[in-house]
């Protein structure tokens, strides 16, 4: 019976800890209150569908690194997931935190490889899927 009970304990806590997957109108009201302007949502919320799926809690695993988040942020040159030799973390912040509902970390975070690198063009998923599209559908009736 102790058995059962530390059981169904544990899958409660696994459940309660599972990350959240927003909807693209409450993406397009976070963005704009972290300073994503009108002209930019709709890329930035087609962004977070490729990368994610909105989903906050997701980490993909490479040979070298993982990918944390709703934009996917490597642990390589971007966060420091403690795992990951020779990481640089420039964005001075756990990549674990990028997991959490407090989206405001990863928009910086996503803002500062913007400013690095090569716009939203540092992201492989939105040159595929977005760029040079029309993307109003992305924030439509939000």
């Amino acid at each position: 019976m102790k058995v059962i009970l530390c059981l169904a304990f544990l899958l409660c806590l696994h459940l309660g800890s599972e990350g959240k997957t927003f909807t693209k109108c409450e993406l397009t009201r976070i963005f704009k209150e972290n300073g994503i302007y009108d002209r930019d949502l709709d890329s930035w919320i087609c962004l977070a569908y490729h990368e994610s799926r909105y989903n906050n809690e997701l980490v993909n695993r490479y040979t070298t690194s993982q990918s944390y988040g709703i934009f996917q942020i490597d642990s390589q040159l971007w966060c420091d997931d403690g795992m990951t030799p020779g990481a640089e973390n420039i964005c001075r912040m756990s990549c674990q935190s990028l997991q959490d509902d407090n989206l405001e970390d990863d928009i910086e975070c996503a803002k500062r490889i913007m400013i690095s690198s090569n716009g939203l063009s540092s992201w492989l998923n939105w040159r595929e899927n977005c760029m040079r599209r029309d993307l109003r559908r992305f924030t439509a009736r939000c």
